[in-house]
């Protein structure tokens, strides 16, 4: 997402994908919702900068630490997501800030 290539990543998801919150309760559900929600966040900060800072994989998970900045309203949000993976593609993603 680094790219602001919302359909290369979306390539790399499962039909079903479903955005998580910290505690695990469902965001986003399927590939429609997640698109929308990803294109709307980069349309309203064309500024909008994704820094990956570290990665790690541990079977079918990854773990990015992510540095978000360019925010409209200037915010920075630093985040952790976690992928689940299953058959090659994102099943799930989890989100830690």
């Amino acid at each position: 997402m680094s790219r602001r290539d919302i359909e290369g990543f979306m390539a790399d998801c499962s039909g079903t994908i479903r955005l998580l919150s910290f505690d695990g309760a469902t965001q986003l559900d399927g590939k429609w919702a997640v698109r929308e929600t990803y294109s709307g966040v980069f349309d309203s900060n064309p500024d909008l900068k994704v820094e990956l800072i570290d990665r790690i994989s541990v079977g079918d998970w990854v773990f990015d630490e992510h540095l978000s900045t360019g925010f409209a309203d200037g915010r920075q949000v630093h985040a952790v997501r976690v992928y689940r993976i299953e058959a090659g593609r994102i099943e799930s993603i989890q989100v830690f800030t």
